[in-house]
């Protein structure tokens, strides 16, 4: 077919690696949750939304927030909350328009922290790590050094005093 409308096909993808781990660990997340939920690998696919929604809405300890409400600024409402609902929802339900604007800019200032606080936290374990890494580093170039130092000093301590 694309033969006949002279398309070249090409795969592709991104490469960042950093983010890689990210996907990679959500993904082993997520294939945990379905494990739980479905028995020898069968009609995962009708409990995948189920498990999504979880890994979606549960509280995060790094960054002390949901995944949803760090994509979508709000708190997700689960579908109990839709029949059945929630003090936040009866709350939030009555609020007038200027009071809801108030209270997305302050969920969205505090998401913008939140995001902010995790930057620096990564940014300050990477500098930690290569601290760590440099001071190891120092210590086995000063391990060598004296180790070198002390087969010359014994070397030199075999040479006559004469031929010093």
């Amino acid at each position: 077919m694309s033969g006949t409308f002279k398309i070249k096909h090409k795969n592709s993808t991104t490469y960042k690696p950093l983010m890689n781990g990210d996907v990679e660990a959500a993904n082993k997340n997520i294939k945990k949750i379905l494990r739980k939920m479905v028995e020898k690998h069968k009609h995962w696919h009708e409990k995948l939304s189920f498990a999504l929604l979880g890994y979606r809405t549960t509280v995060r300890t790094s960054t002390r927030a949901t995944p949803y409400m760090l994509v979508y600024g709000t708190e997700a409402v689960i579908p109990t909350e839709v029949e059945i609902p929630s003090l936040r929802i009866i709350h939030e339900a009555e609020l007038d328009d200027a009071e809801w604007v108030k209270r997305c800019y302050e969920q969205l200032s505090l998401i913008d922290g939140k995001r902010m606080n995790t930057r620096k936290t990564e940014a300050l374990e990477h500098l930690r790590g290569e601290a760590d890494r440099f001071r190891n580093d120092c210590g086995e170039l000063r391990a060598q050094v004296q180790a070198k130092a002390s087969e010359e000093k014994g070397a030199l301590a075999k040479v006559p005093i004469g031929l010093r």
